[in-house]
């Protein structure tokens, strides 16, 4: 005899025969029951079906997928799994005094093609079946129900998460510190969901749409709390794991921790790549408010457009009102004129106020100098200009909504926004470890650290970095060989490039530095030019970079990869650059290469990523490249190959470093992390977030090397660098 705990009550339940379908003597509910061989199992289900009625779905879920693990073709642990998805829980009807289900959680997929529920019906007998289908039949229209409700919902810029009462029922000090947070917020023109006040007038059974629609919709989360109990409580932990699930798919979501009276580390360690801030400091709220800004900056001008407007609205009603009283005892030749072009201003006013900024503009342009129209037409074709260069912001594409925002004269926030655009720029272009074999005793392995600053590796010291300083132009966000390490600061300034290059000063606004291939090194300007210093050699007329002046009728670059093939620690004997511009097409230049690869490169069209290498020793160039619909190019001996839906993030191309040139090798990062070499079905390494020809960065900041060469696997390094939020949200 095996005895169960009901999962909707706790109450015991005792099946004496082999039927596994049973009725709880506690509160009547119909339910089936597991088919275990040891008592080990059963009181793991128990412990799962605990977490279950305590709406710990997160922990039950892992539970029953190790019960699963134990029982594959168990209908009941499949079951319990979509319990978990769908956070459902039993609830008594207080007029029928059943219990019924209720979901905490909501999916756009409907229960009925969930994959373990289909696995249910697959394993369950006829009986089971009724049951279950019944049951997820009610659960269905329970989702539909929330989805309907949640659609009607005005959307979120940010949710605050926080635990509201502690186990006494006393409102907890997170709960006053959130609030504080949303009057700020809201005072500063965000729509803000606080359960407090959002929730004050639904009961419990009906929270769920407003949550899952406030999830949904919002821009970034605010977690807020003084513990770990706090922040690890059930209905806390299922509002910021259910909001970075959302993320998986939508990279513009972001969620902040905040914490105060704890130390970090008792933060989850699903926060560890987050930037965490520490509510205690006395600059907490101006840099969190500056931060939210740059994340959501439309809600405080569209707050002060509502007031601008509601403003207006109410003059021109005013003097409309007095004008049709006058007009009642005098009449005037053009007020008919006035009503109508009133009625029209009003009109492009609602236009203006429902963001359509175009149509506005045109609207506002047919009423010639009536009131303010020619001051509204301007406005309405900035801010269509201004929402357009955030689109471009939130959708990642940088260096175009850099531009956008440059092309706005300092409209609002667009100075700002276009330097917050270059830096993320820099970020997802930037070389954050690299060996230098060039100069004597400069010789090194070198790293940015997680604090900016540049730090030799232990296993190969140098010191080209003996001069770089990161106090007067911020932290260095890349760097690259010469003699003196070029090293490209966060405010896009250059040190060593004047030195390194002959200039009369050093560069500033770049975005990606190269190494020095004969006798200069290439940077692309935020301009998306490519700019180099001297390419001539006096004493050494071969010792040239004049293959690089064809670089100057390139325009509108958004990266560059290149790669150097020297003779031992010497001169260069063949190099390669390939520019990839806006419109997704290539272009290139050669040094010493025989293998003609320009028609590959010519055809190669919408394009994001693109990765060249030179061969070690056949003046032969591979080429990656990964258009924008996820179809990946090889170029490699003369022969190019396409594949398909690989799921591919990033690409790198190299050879292994060995004493003989065996070709080259393509490594590909997907969607999931993983790295691995192209043609390949083993892993090299997983949670990689950056990549280039000699270094691993995985996402705890890790930095390997190493994971091209012959025979070894990547190797640790012992050391880390600062996560970017740019390398994360491709994923």
């Amino acid at each position: 005899m095996q005895t169960f705990k009901c999962k909707i009550c706790g109450g015991s339940l005792t099946v004496a025969s082999k039927s596994r379908v049973a009725v709880c003597d506690y509160c009547g509910s119909k339910q089936i029951l597991p088919l275990f061989s040891d008592e080990s199992a059963q009181l793991l289900y128990d412990r799962g079906n605990s977490y279950l009625r305590q709406n710990e779905y997160d922990k039950a879920e892992t539970i029953f997928n190790q019960l699963l693990a134990l029982c594959p073709e168990d209908p009941e642990i499949y079951w319990d799994l979509v319990l978990c998805k769908y956070g459902v829980t039993f609830v008594q009807d207080p007029k029928t005094g059943k219990y019924v289900p209720t979901c905490n959680r909501t999916h756009y997929e409907s229960i009925l093609n969930d994959k373990n529920y289909q696995k249910v019906i697959q394993y369950a007998d006829d009986e089971q079946t009724a049951y279950y289908q019944e049951t997820a039949e009610t659960i269905n229209n329970i989702q539909k129900g929330i989805l309907s409700v949640s659609k009607k919902e005005k959307p979120f810029d940010i949710f605050i998460s926080y635990k509201e009462t502690d186990n006494n029922g006393n409102r907890t000090k997170d709960s006053i510190a959130a609030q504080k947070l949303y009057e700020k917020l809201t005072e500063s023109g965000y729509k803000v969901f606080f359960s407090r006040i959002t929730l004050e007038d639904k009961i419990g059974t009906e929270y769920e749409p407003y949550i899952y629609a406030a999830l949904y919709s919002s821009k970034v989360m605010l977690t807020v709390c003084s513990s770990k109990e706090n922040i690890e409580s059930p209905w806390v932990r299922n509002e910021w794991s259910r909001f970075l699930t959302l993320r998986q798919n939508d990279a513009s979501k972001t969620l902040i921790p905040l914490y105060f009276d704890m130390p970090k580390t008792d933060l989850p360690d699903e926060f560890a790549i987050l930037a965490a801030q520490d509510m205690s400091k006395d600059d907490f709220e101006q840099e969190l408010l500056r931060g939210i800004k740059k994340l959501i900056p439309l809600p405080i001008m569209l707050a002060a457009r509502r007031k601008k407007l509601k403003k207006r609205l109410g003059i021109s009603a005013a003097i409309l009102t007095g004008i049709i009283l006058v007009a009642g005892v005098i009449s005037f030749p053009y007020i008919k004129d006035y009503v109508r072009y009133n009625a029209d201003y009003q009109t492009a006013m609602q236009l203006y106020n429902e963001e359509k900024y175009y149509e506005a503009a045109d609207a506002f342009a047919k009423l010639s100098d009536f009131k303010d129209s020619a001051e509204m037409q301007q406005e309405s074709l900035n801010m269509g200009q201004y929402t357009a260069a955030m689109q471009l912001y939130y959708d990642g594409n940088y260096p175009e909504a850099a531009w956008a925002f440059r092309d706005m004269n300092g409209y609002k926030d667009s100075a700002d926004m276009q330097k917050q655009a270059e830096l993320n720029w820099r970020e997802e272009l930037a070389t954050v470890a690299t060996n230098n074999i060039l100069g004597s005793s400069s010789y090194g392995a070198y790293y940015i650290s997680a604090n900016g600053s540049v730090e030799t590796f232990n296993y190969d010291p140098g010191t080209a970095n003996s001069n770089i300083s990161i106090d007067e132009h911020g932290k260095i966000v890349s760097i690259a060989d010469n003699i003196a390490l070029y090293a490209l600061h966060e405010d896009g300034y250059v040190t060593n490039s004047k030195n390194n290059n002959g200039l009369d000063s050093d560069w500033e606004n770049i975005i990606q530095i190269t190494p020095r291939f004969n006798t200069t090194n290439v940077a692309l300007s935020n301009e998306g030019k490519v700019i180099y210093g001297q390419v001539e050699n006096d004493t050494n007329p071969d010792d040239t970079d004049n293959w690089l002046q064809t670089t100057n009728e390139w325009d509108k670059i958004v990266s560059l990869s290149y790669d150097v093939e020297r003779y031992g620690y010497g001169g260069m004997m063949s190099a390669a650059l390939v520019g990839l511009k806006s419109d997704g097409t290539v272009v290139s230049v050669f040094y010493g290469i025989q293998t003609n690869a320009d028609s590959f490169i010519a055809s190669l069209k919408n394009i994001k990523e693109i990765s060249v290498n030179v061969g070690s020793s056949s003046k032969t160039v591979s080429i990656v490249a990964l258009d924008k619909n996820g179809t990946l190019y090889t170029f490699a001996d003369g022969v190019s190959n396409t594949y398909e839906n690989l799921k591919i993030i990033d690409v790198e191309t190299t050879d292994f470093y060995s004493d003989s040139d065996i070709g080259s090798q393509f490594f590909i990062l997907n969607n999931e992390l993983t790295l691995s070499r192209l043609g390949s079905e083993n892993t090299i390494m997983e949670d990689v977030v950056y990549i280039n020809k000699d270094f691993i960065v995985t996402r705890s900041g890790t930095i390997y090397t190493e994971y091209n060469w012959e025979g070894t696997s990547p190797t640790n390094t012992t050391v880390k660098t600062q996560i970017k939020d740019v390398w994360l949200d491709r994923s």
